[in-house]
């Protein structure tokens, strides 16, 4: 109950934000992540500080949008579809580079990459066959993983504090393969589900 009540009462803050702010919306604030991510991603490592300061605000507004969007009926298509696009976009920009600078595991940013464009993949077929339902919770779960990952990666380059960062990131290799296969498991049951009812309309 009490996880209802502060869960509410954001949603009502959202809403008052709305009201001050109109031009505001989710695909918006959604779209205004990929420069934050770029900027990120050119910054390092010359540029720390801003390198991670970009970064994290590109975090902060992925959680903000689908809220925003939940708490003033904002979902769209395009939304649920651009959102985890713009996901794997900063992310593997990042990893990447890590891998380059030798801060991760090349192979684990590998296998990182390869699921990102399964998860693509499955993602892309869904919604082909209707299923643009957003991210599961594997994938949500992921995600958080995945932002730990790499601001704990930024804070090891600068103050070289031995935070297990390879096994971080390993961990969120096992959620995007989760997260994957929960997608292509509900996408088979709604296939299958759709199926019937035309049969038996039939």
């Amino acid at each position: 109950r009490k996880m209802q009540w502060k869960k509410t009462r954001i949603e009502k803050i959202l809403v008052q934000c709305k009201q001050t702010f109109p031009w505001v919306t989710a695909n918006r604030i959604t779209a205004i992540r990929i420069p934050f991510a770029l900027i990120a991603f050119a910054c390092f490592p010359d540029f720390f500080w801003l390198a991670l300061s970009f970064y994290a605000i590109s975090a902060s507004l992925d959680g903000l949008d689908g809220a925003w969007a939940r708490a003033n009926e904002e979902e769209t298509e395009i939304g649920k579809i651009a959102d985890p696009l713009i996901d794997k976009m900063s992310v593997l920009l990042l990893l990447l580079m890590f891998a380059v600078h030798g801060l991760l595991n090349v192979y684990i940013v590998g296998i990182m990459v390869c699921l990102e464009f399964l998860s693509t993949s499955v993602y892309a077929y869904s919604s082909y066959l209707g299923n643009t339902q957003g991210a599961n919770r594997w994938g949500k779960y992921k995600k958080w993983v995945q932002d730990i990952c790499i601001l704990s990666t930024l804070i090891v380059f600068l103050c070289e504090i031995p935070i297990p960062v390879n096994p971080l990131l390993g961990i969120a290799c096992a959620l995007s393969a989760l997260s994957s296969l929960g997608r292509w498991r509900d996408t088979k049951k709604e296939l299958s589900h759709t199926t019937t009812q035309s049969i038996q309309q039939q």
